[in-house]
């Protein structure tokens, strides 16, 4: 690990809001407003919530083993088999997630804009964007995260547009269009939006000051939530439940009105601003990648396969897929990803403070 910590508890935030934020705010009012309707908002809120306590349950666990990651202390915990085993498990999930990243992503830009590209083009230039960043070390994909959010943030104001313009009696009845059972599949469905923020658990040990994780943590994703619910809001107000519910990505609809005289085709615009999120999103799983990697095989060189992951991965991600089935991949992801961290964290963090514990006792 890193002798001399010097990530900043700011940089820890940005890093968990570049890993959230990135394909799943596209689509995240269309799936949730499926399933809740106009209970949406109020569904990604709750699911923003329980993403919130899980993370800090999640950060807890971190501060059990100070200056390890999860590569290190899995095996500790769980034992040389189970060790390995939760560590593939976290593994395979982190290259299902860059997959998918770039796959959507591109697939957006090829949908929109460059028609007669190959997508398998910008998610070459994602993965290798991606591969430098995480070569380069936690530190410097902290400093790149702080760049990419503090770039494309201010962009989001643009929601107020439609949300001004919309109609405020599409969000009512709040409650009373779905049943308790559609309100919960609303809230999974955001569940793919709010994945991510496990790297947490890979930041924590490079913070210079540990006691600012949670206050980290707090705000990082507590805006974010505030940014996917005011989405949600807008896209209701503004296309009304039966017309979103039609929309592939509405949230770049929404932002293709923010026109000007001065920018046209703003929603163009923002998805090559979008990329640097992209690759943020992508890159915070490739270097969790590497660390599992070298959890499993304690020798390997970092650069040297974060490399080979991702070659590995762009071969993988090779070819052409519908947009709508890579969202409905990234749907059962979310849901894998929430309920994996959910029960690991319910599951080890007992287990860590008995080996804390045991090591006290010795």
């Amino acid at each position: 690990m890193n002798p001399k910590p010097s990530v900043t508890g700011f940089q820890h935030g940005m890093l968990i809001i570049s890993a959230l934020i990135a394909n799943g705010i596209f689509s995240l009012p269309r799936v949730t407003a499926e399933e809740a309707g106009r209970s949406a908002w109020v569904a990604v809120a709750v699911a923003g919530l329980a993403v919130l306590l899980v993370a800090l349950l999640s950060n807890r666990l971190a501060g059990l083993f100070p200056g390890e990651d999860p590569a290190q202390w899995s095996t500790k915990l769980m034992g040389p088999l189970l060790g390995r085993i939760w560590l593939l498990l976290y593994l395979v999930k982190a290259c299902f997630f860059v997959i998918l990243t770039m796959r959507i992503f591109s697939a957006i830009i090829t949908n929109r804009m460059l028609t007669h590209t190959p997508s398998t083009v910008f998610a070459t230039i994602i993965l290798v964007l991606s591969v430098l960043a995480v070569s380069a070390g936690i530190n410097s994909l902290a400093r790149l995260a702080e760049l990419s959010v503090m770039l494309w943030f201010p962009l989001m104001t643009l929601l107020v547009v439609p949300l001004v313009a919309g109609h405020m009696v599409h969000l009512r009845p709040v409650f009373g269009d779905a049943d308790v059972g559609s309100f919960l599949a609303g809230a999974i469905a955001a569940a793919y939006s709010y994945a991510g923020f496990d790297i947490l658990l890979f930041s924590y040990p490079h913070l210079r000051k540990p006691e600012e994780s949670v206050r980290a943590v707090l705000w990082s994703i507590g805006l974010v939530t505030a940014v996917y619910t005011l989405t949600t809001v807008a896209a209701i107000a503004f296309f009304g439940l039966e017309h979103l519910t039609r929309l592939l990505v509405p949230t770049l609809v929404m932002l293709s009105i923010a026109e000007t005289s001065v920018i046209e085709r703003f929603d163009s615009l923002a998805l090559f601003m979008w990329i640097g999120m992209v690759v943020m999103t992508s890159g915070t799983q490739l270097y969790m990648g590497t660390r599992l990697i070298q959890g499993l095989v304690p020798k390997a060189c970092f650069r040297k396969t974060a490399v080979f992951l991702g070659s590995f991965l762009l071969i993988a991600s090779w070819g052409e897929t519908p947009l709508r089935e890579l969202i409905t991949l990234a749907d059962l992801l979310g849901t894998f990803d929430l309920s994996f961290f959910t029960l690991s964290a319910v599951i080890l963090l007992p287990l860590g403070y008995f080996a804390l514990r045991k090591r006290q006792k010795q």
